[in-house]
């Protein structure tokens, strides 16, 4: 089980000019010699996002604390809090194959990178 524990602080107010993007990466073998993997979810500004993510997964991000509410944008400065949230395993695909995966997240402000996230999970299939 994974868990994330940590606050995402957003200094200023915020709109839909921050867009933000995810690339998966795959590596078979687990070695890091990774492939683009074709799975690609549309890059959108981050009040879409957070709309989306909250409308698609109300239930696994409930626990996340100090969210903008569904339709608030811009929305004002403030902490999102995670305490013990656990990955939820409903939401990965029953059909992706095992090895290492990177998640790429990626912020841009009119075009340019402000930050990148990477994420690194071993996936398995022999429980």
């Amino acid at each position: 089980m994974t868990v994330l524990n940590g606050s995402f602080i957003l200094p200023t107010w915020m709109n839909n000019t921050l867009e933000l993007s995810l690339d998966l990466f795959h590596s078979r073998l687990g070695n890091q010699q990774f492939n683009h993997y074709p799975m690609k979810l549309p890059s959108c500004g981050i009040c879409d996002f957070l709309d989306n993510l909250q409308m698609s997964y109300e239930k696994q991000v409930a626990e996340l604390e100090n969210l903008p509410a569904i339709g608030e944008c811009p929305f004002s400065p403030r902490s999102v809090i995670m305490r013990d949230f656990a990955f939820p395993q409903e939401v990965v695909s029953q059909v992706m194959p095992r090895g290492l995966w990177k998640a790429l997240v990626t912020a841009r402000l009119e075009g340019k990178v402000v930050v990148q996230y990477y994420f690194l999970v071993k996936g398995y299939d022999d429980f």
